[in-house]
């Protein structure tokens, strides 16, 4: 994930015109408002904001040269996509706009500022849609989860209660070995098994409930 202030940085350079890798177009790309490049501008960082320029794992050895080379590459990124490929979609926007104006002035500054912002609108929208999708991606796989988790205990709730006291005591007594057999496959050969004997909660006068016998399982 690129840091913010370099993010901020790739943008005030691009706002103030000035470039350092690819050079700036002599004329003016489009007769439109620069509100369409502004939100496209915006666009292109959020996307770089969500994204790493350089694997992280580089990170740990050099912090310094990783935020320079970090700072370089989205400098270098953003100069591209807008003085290449934003300019370029603008004049070829523009020469459309022009064969179908038929060169009216009013024509062509109101349909050259409306595809512009459109297409930038169209964009952000893209760009904002891809990263919210991988936030909610992260986010909803926890509540999925959960929501399961609840669901296959309600349900099995109302599984139980339908059953009848034999019924019941039949499923307890398969739940109870299936923990057994789970325990006795995690337990190392020539380690002691742990099992709890059923005791009664009924305490007696200074005495207390007995301590769980220690029973060692031999295998057949």
């Amino acid at each position: 994930m690129v840091s913010a202030r370099t993010i901020v940085a790739s943008g005030v350079l691009n706002i103030l015109g000035i470039s350092f890798f690819v050079a700036q177009p002599k004329d003016q790309c489009s007769p439109a408002p620069p509100v369409g490049k502004y939100i496209f501008l915006l666009a292109t960082l959020l996307l770089f904001w969500d994204s790493d320029m350089i694997p992280k794992k580089l990170k740990p050895f050099s912090p310094r040269i990783f935020a320079c080379g970090d700072l370089l590459l989205t400098i270098f990124f953003t100069e591209l996509i807008l003085l290449m490929g934003w300019c370029g979609l603008e004049r070829m926007t523009y020469r459309t706009v022009y064969f179908v104006c038929r060169g009216r002035p009013g024509c062509n500054y109101a349909l050259m500022t409306f595809c512009s912002i459109l297409a930038a609108v169209a964009s952000l929208f893209i760009v904002l849609k891809v990263i919210t999708h991988r936030k909610i991606k992260d986010i909803a796989g926890s509540v999925f989860e959960y929501i399961h988790v609840v669901r296959t205990y309600v349900w099995g709730a109302i599984y139980f209660s339908q059953l009848t006291r034999q019924e019941r005591m039949l499923s307890v007594h398969a739940f109870e070995a299936q923990l057994r057999y789970r325990n006795r496959r995690n337990v190392k050969p020539g380690e002691p098994t742990v099992t709890v004997q059923d005791t009664e909660n009924q305490m007696d006068d200074g005495k207390s409930a007995p301590e769980p016998e220690i029973v060692q399982e031999l295998s057949p």
